[in-house]
């Protein structure tokens, strides 16, 4: 597996363990995105890594943790086609940048339905679209 620049420093235990499967599969997908709960994300492309810390709630602001992971999958998925609908070759995959950018807003995704009753937040919206 070639070497790849990640942040190590700041990933979970959960994150490094991961990170060796998530780094053979770039060698057939060309980014590996693991959704690791309460503990962050974990982002694998095929250049670089990086691990992203959850993003802050505190345990009184969740309500129900139903639809948290479908909303950041969805989330992904919107920005993802998005990109791709104003992508000039139907290969073009987002620049590093605009992962970094995209899984964040899917994390915000996530903590406004961790803060919901309903499984899909109403709170959701295209301010999390890159």
């Amino acid at each position: 597996m070639a070497n790849k620049p990640f942040n190590c420093e700041e990933a979970t235990e959960l994150a490094k363990s991961v990170y060796p499967y998530a780094n053979f599969l770039t060698r057939f997908i060309p980014n590996v995105i693991t959704k690791l709960g309460e503990e962050g994300c974990l982002w694998v492309g095929q250049e670089s890594a990086h691990y992203f810390s959850p993003e802050v709630i505190q345990k009184d602001e969740i309500k129900s943790v139903t639809g948290a992971g479908d909303c950041f999958v969805g989330t992904l998925l919107a920005n993802l086609q998005r990109h791709y609908a104003h992508s000039h070759h139907p290969c073009d995959i987002p620049s590093e940048d605009v992962f970094h950018h995209i899984i964040r807003n899917c994390q915000r995704s996530s903590i406004r339905t961790l803060q919901s009753d309903l499984a899909v937040s109403d709170k959701i919206s295209k301010d999390l679209l890159v």
